[in-house]
């Protein structure tokens, strides 16, 4: 699963990178807290 992630976010990071991500800065703040939520859950878990 962190693998996932990991793959997820650096899609996400390209996308915004490229500038192909039409969001406001709001949905923006939104997916940063869920892909950190996400590996904060998978630590956890991990540990």
């Amino acid at each position: 699963i962190p693998l996932v992630m990991e793959l997820f976010s650096s899609f996400c990071w390209q996308r915004l990178l490229t500038g192909r991500l039409n969001a406001s800065r709001e949905q923006l703040s939104h997916l940063v807290d869920a892909v950190l939520t996400g590996f904060a859950t998978n630590d956890r878990r991990a540990q």
